[in-house]
């Protein structure tokens, strides 16, 4: 209830979703006192998941706490899924630096963004420090001696695509006019 001995609602809901630990506790606000709109707006504003006036009719009320079940159990998925998600993570890095092949990941189907594994960085001659953010200035691809152009890469065809692009010899000519053979495809 907005109206209360010691505290007001209005105060009960910002304290306790100033605290991390009471903060995902739903509050929904009823008054008998407070229920124009701006006494609404301001328990709302306030921190309050939902706001009844008197008389609350009980279909309404069971309705509300049961919606706000429905959304406390989405959250909760929803922040169990990004824990798993961020342990996937962490999982496939330590799996990409134990790769003694390079491995590239483009992020984006135009892979403007990438990253690379330490093998893929010595790869291009990047050093150590200097992650694989995208496609490395110094480095042209030729297939059969030809200028392979960025489009016709097997990471952007299969990105492009969605289908893998097999193994294929390719050669990576660097700034410096050295050249490395590689097989490389792309899934």
């Amino acid at each position: 209830d907005i109206r209360m001995p010691e505290m007001d609602g209005y105060e009960a809901a910002k304290r306790l979703k100033a605290d991390p630990l009471t903060r995902p506790i739903p509050i929904l606000h009823i008054s008998a006192t407070y229920t124009e709109r701006k006494d609404i707006a301001h328990g709302l504003e306030g921190g309050a998941d939902g706001y009844l006036t008197h008389p609350v009719d009980p279909e309404v009320l069971v309705a509300t706490v049961r919606a706000f079940v429905r959304i406390r159990r989405a959250d909760r998925a929803l922040r169990d899924s990004e824990a798993l998600a961020r342990a996937r993570a962490e999982e496939l890095q330590v799996v990409m630096r134990a790769v003694p092949a390079a491995v590239i990941i483009a992020h984006d189907a135009q892979c403007a963004t990438m990253s690379g594994n330490p093998a893929a960085q010595e790869l291009f001659r990047l050093p150590p420090t200097t992650p694989l953010t995208e496609w490395p200035a110094h480095v042209t691809v030729l297939r059969a001696g030809v200028p392979v152009a960025a489009s016709e890469l097997p990471m952007q065809t299969a990105a492009r695509n969605g289908e893998p692009v097999p193994g294929m010899d390719l050669e990576f000519e660097f700034a410096d006019g050295t050249r490395a053979h590689i097989h490389g495809g792309a899934t």
